[in-house]
């Protein structure tokens, strides 16, 4: 069995690694930072692993060097082997395991930190990668990731699904901001300067439809919600959040309900999500997966 992979040279675990690590980095450059010694023995490792499947797995075409279609397939496979080794001899070992999850930045810091941290240390290495869900998807497909949260409209076919999380955005007005004698409603959003995210996403297109008659006071734009939470708990703006950043400004900062003026805008559902694939490989991640999404308070 498996005589054409045994004692065969021009693959190793070694090799196989090395080029998970390129394709995960993006380039060999990437992947060595620039270090000569290790870029040729990258280069050497790749060519012999060519040598060994016939076939190039480079697109040397490209500056710079990057993995084609048919090293991109390698790697996920390799990838998949060699995280489902590591997760048995850990389990074997009684070793703390690896669990690499992907979600925006505000979700790590405001809900997945503080539920990581009500799990017995040691349990689980924790590795949180901030990223958008265009990626997320992309690193459960490819075994780079083994939880993701993403949007319910982003959920893939097939994918498992271990909680529920639902919660609002709201604008969030330090104390000092708020005119004399005005009520704290949805129309502070179109009077205070505000902090928003950059590009022209869903929810700052929403806001801007609710303020057409009086434009939005943009003070600031920024790349992430924490970002925009530090700016309003500074007293220098305003800012839209997700409600739970509350528990993260000063108590002179007023949340102020937007549901009433722009409905269903304001709401969103994400799910904790992982491939089956994945699961295939480390058994023990559906209930590493459920013990999450209850510390998070997923329903189901």
């Amino acid at each position: 069995m498996f005589e054409t992979l045994i004692n065969q040279t021009g693959i190793s675990l070694e090799r196989l690694a090395m080029l998970c690590e390129i394709a995960e980095s993006g380039s060999i450059g990437a992947a060595t930072a620039g270090n000569a010694n290790r870029q040729s023995q990258f280069s050497r490792q790749l060519a012999e692993l060519e040598t060994f499947f016939g076939g190039e797995l480079l697109d040397r075409r490209a500056r710079p060097f990057r993995l084609n279609e048919a090293g991109r397939e390698l790697a996920q496979l390799a990838r998949m082997s060699l995280a489902g080794l590591e997760d048995f001899l850990a389990r074997s070992k009684g070793a703390s395991t690896r669990l690499a999850v992907g979600a925006g930045e505000s979700l790590i810091q405001w809900l997945l930190l503080p539920a990581a941290t009500q799990s017995k240390p040691g349990d689980e290495v924790f590795v949180f990668k901030n990223l958008d869900t265009n990626r997320i998807v992309e690193g459960l497909h490819s075994g780079q990731l083994d939880i993701g949260l993403v949007r319910s409209n982003a959920v893939p076919e097939g994918f498992h699904r271990g909680g529920r999380l639902d919660y609002r955005y709201a604008l969030f007005v330090p104390q000092k901001l708020v005119p004399k004698r005005r009520a704290l409603d949805a129309s502070l959003l179109s009077d205070v300067p505000l902090a928003v995210m950059e590009g022209r996403g869903e929810l700052r297109r929403a806001m801007e439809a609710h303020a057409a008659k009086s434009p939005l006071h943009v003070a600031m734009e920024c790349s992430s919600y924490p970002q925009i939470a530090t700016a309003v708990a500074s007293g220098y703006c305003a800012g839209v959040l997700p409600e739970f950043a509350q528990h993260y400004l000063p108590k002179d900062v007023k949340m102020i309900d937007l549901g009433q003026a722009m409905g269903k805008n304001v709401l969103r559902t994400t799910y904790l999500i992982w491939s089956p694939k994945t699961e295939l490989i480390k058994p023990s991640l559906k209930a590493k997966a459920i013990a999450l999404a209850k510390n998070l308070g997923c329903s189901p």
